[in-house]
């Protein structure tokens, strides 16, 4: 019992909690300009940044399933 709901919380710790950030800064217009002046601005940056994150995300996915 105390697994199935330790993976409960990994899931919504990595899954969830992400999901509703990203929802609720999508729903602010004030962000979502910014954003968009921010991704034209500094296209490489970003695409370098993102690439980042996801390496460091397979990573740690990596990590907990062995």
């Amino acid at each position: 019992y105390a697994k199935g709901f330790a993976y409960l919380v990994m899931y919504n710790i990595l899954f969830i909690v992400p999901l509703i950030a990203i929802l609720i800064a999508a729903s602010n217009k004030a962000v979502v300009e910014k954003m968009e002046k921010l991704e034209v601005s500094e296209k490489r940056y970003i695409k370098l940044i993102a690439g980042i994150i996801m390496l460091i995300m397979a990573a740690i996915i990596a990590y907990i399933a062995w």
